[in-house]
């Protein structure tokens, strides 16, 4: 009777191990998870005191190779649907691309854009934005 005693009472020990092994697990995996604080961004792009319209915002940073893209609306307003790493992106400008028609139609052109047109591209756009922890919500004005 001993024997199946102290065989019992072994086994709730290991599994009282094996429950503490796992818990301690989920916590630092659980941790891991919030390690990278993001920005949630929103705004408007302005050129010469009007909206940019009718265009894609794209966004780069260059440190970590990571971008993201948001249309603008007709009042040149826009929201990034997912969190942004924080630090300072490259903002450029581009059409917004065609869109197909239906079948035997032509799609439709893509706007040429009334910005500077270093703002057109990465490589030369000297506008910058700084994102940071929580909500952004910025006012672009694209500079000649």
């Amino acid at each position: 009777m001993k024997r199946k005693g102290l065989v019992a009472m072994n086994s709730m020990i290991g599994l009282q191990r094996l429950a503490c092994a796992l818990l301690a697990v989920s916590l630092i995996l659980s941790v891991g998870c919030d390690a990278h604080p993001t920005g949630q961004v929103s705004g408007q792009v302005m050129y010469n005191g009007s909206p940019v319209t009718d265009c894609v915002i794209n966004l780069f940073l260059k440190e970590k190779g990571a971008g993201a893209t948001a249309t603008l609306d007709s009042g040149g307003k826009f929201t990034f649907p997912d969190p942004l790493e924080l630090g300072t992106y490259i903002v450029f400008i581009t059409p917004t691309p065609p869109v197909a028609g239906a079948p035997g139609t032509k799609p439709t052109k893509p706007t040429t854009p009334r910005i500077p047109k270093k703002t057109s591209d990465a490589s030369t756009s000297d506008t910058k934005l700084v994102v940071k922890a929580g909500k952004n919500d910025v006012v672009i004005e694209l500079k000649d």
